[in-house]
C-alpha cells in the first residue's frame, strides 16, 4: 500500500467512528435549561413598566390620576438546570439588547448592549453513586465510571432589573412601545473552564399606567 495514502486512510476510518458515536459522552459540554420567573417564581416572558400616576389636587379641584410620580419595573430571576451528562455552570453576568416590534434597534445611552452581573451556580447533570476518594475528593465528574447521568439540581439566581433607565425614558416617550422587546444574554464559564453563554426567549416590555 502506498504510503502517503495511509494517513488518509486512518483519518477517513475515524471520522466514520466518531461520527456513528455520541460525541456528548466523549466531549462533555454544558447543556444548560435557562428560563425567566417573576416575583411569585413563575415562569414568565414579560417584563412590565409600571408609570405611576396619583391624583391632582389644585385648591379645590381634584383631577383623578392626572400627577405622574414616577415608574417601576418588575424584577426577573433566573431558573435553570443542567440536563442529563451536562457539565456544571458558573453564570457571572448578563447583557441585554432592546427592541421595537417592528425589530428596530432601542439605543442605550451608550450605544451598547446594557450589562450587569450574576452570580449563580449551576449543578452538573451528574449523579455519584459513590463517596469521594483521593483520587476524586470533591465526588465523581462527567468522566468518571461511577457517574450516573441525571437532571441536575433546579436552582435561582438573584432577582435583577433588566431595564435600564435611559430604556425606559425612549419607552415613555415613544408611540411605538406597544410590543417592544428584550434579548437577554447570560454568560460564563462551564466546570472545565470554557466560556459558555445562552440566550434566552425574548421578554416583551408591557408599558402601563397604574393610578395610586
Amino acid at each position: 500500500m502506498n504510503m502517503k495514502i495511509l494517513p488518509l486512510l486512518i483519518g477517513l476510518v475515524t471520522l466514520l467512528v466518531l461520527s456513528s458515536c455520541n460525541l456528548d459522552n466523549l466531549i462533555p459540554t454544558a447543556d444548560i435549561n435557562m428560563s425567566l420567573v417573576d416575583g411569585s417564581e413563575q415562569t414568565t416572558s414579560q417584563v412590565e413598566i409600571q408609570r405611576v400616576f396619583k391624583d391632582l389636587k389644585v385648591g379645590d379641584v381634584t383631577t383623578p390620576c392626572a400627577l405622574y410620580t414616577g415608574y417601576v419595573v418588575s424584577k426577573l430571576r433566573v431558573k435553570a438546570y443542567a440536563k442529563p451528562g451536562s457539565l456544571g455552570v458558573d453564570l457571572s453576568s448578563f447583557s441585554i439588547d432592546y427592541y421595537f416590534a417592528n425589530g428596530d434597534s432601542i439605543p442605550t445611552a451608550r450605544s451598547e448592549s446594557f450589562r450587569g452581573t450574576i452570580a449563580m451556580a449551576v449543578p452538573s447533570g451528574v449523579v455519584c453513586s459513590d463517596k469521594p476518594s483521593e483520587e476524586e475528593p470533591n465526588g465523581c465528574t462527567v468522566n468518571s465510571g461511577t457517574a450516573k447521568f441525571d437532571y441536575g439540581k433546579t436552582v435561582m439566581g438573584e432577582a435583577f432589573i433588566p431595564i435600564d433607565d435611559d430604556i425606559v425614558t425612549r419607552l415613555e416617550a415613544d408611540t411605538r412601545n406597544q410590543g417592544s422587546y428584550a434579548s437577554i444574554l447570560f454568560d460564563g464559564t462551564d466546570s472545565n473552564g470554557n466560556y459558555y453563554s445562552k440566550l434566552v426567549s425574548p421578554v416583551t416590555i408591557v408599558v402601563m399606567n397604574v393610578c395610586q
